[in-house]
């Protein structure tokens, strides 16, 4: 995958910062030929080594950059399996997209967070009163969506890094939403 993008000096001073979505399996990121991040770990001849597919920001440094540009990214995938998501991709001032990035994951926690309290919350008042059992199953539902939400917004892979623990979350939890 390729993007061209300009870059004016006297409009942006500083470096460009660029937030990147949810990529399997893993990655790495060329501007103007000069590789600048890798997702994941590959062996010299470009075949991937580890797996690493978690929302992700890194720094353009101006000192690269022309007035035309080329971002290029170098896509590793299982077999089929594996693609770019550009849902949350953003390029711009370093500052600006920082910022972006770390909303985004806090937008994401907040509302993770919200799930699993109102969850236990309500599986809390369930053991206080058994007979009213809505407690108990609106507080699995909230359980459930939770851990849906860690794997769809790969949230897990921030604490285990691990492509098959993310999708344990992701089915986990959808498996348990129709029941609930």
């Amino acid at each position: 995958n390729r993007i061209r993008f300009s870059y004016d000096k006297e409009a942006i001073s500083g470096n460009l910062g660029v937030m990147t979505p949810y990529v399997d399996h893993g990655y790495e990121a060329f501007v103007n030929g000069v590789k600048l991040y890798s997702a994941g770990e590959f062996s010299s001849d470009g075949k991937l080594i580890k797996l690493s597919n978690k929302y992700d920001y890194f720094v353009i440094p101006k000192e690269i950059l022309k007035t035309e540009n080329v971002l290029s990214f170098r896509i590793a995938g299982f077999g089929e399996l594996g693609g770019f998501a550009f849902t949350e991709f953003y390029i711009g001032e370093e500052k600006i997209v920082r910022n972006k990035y770390e909303t985004f994951l806090m937008r994401i926690l907040f509302f993770i967070s919200i799930f699993f309290f109102v969850g236990l919350y309500h599986i809390t008042l369930y053991l206080s009163r058994k007979k009213e059992k809505s407690y108990f199953y609106f507080g699995l539902l909230s359980i459930a969506t939770f851990i849906h939400m860690i794997g769809v917004k790969s949230l897990g892979l921030w604490f285990f890094d691990n492509t098959w623990i993310n999708l344990y979350f992701n089915g986990a939890g959808l498996l348990f939403l129709p029941f609930l």
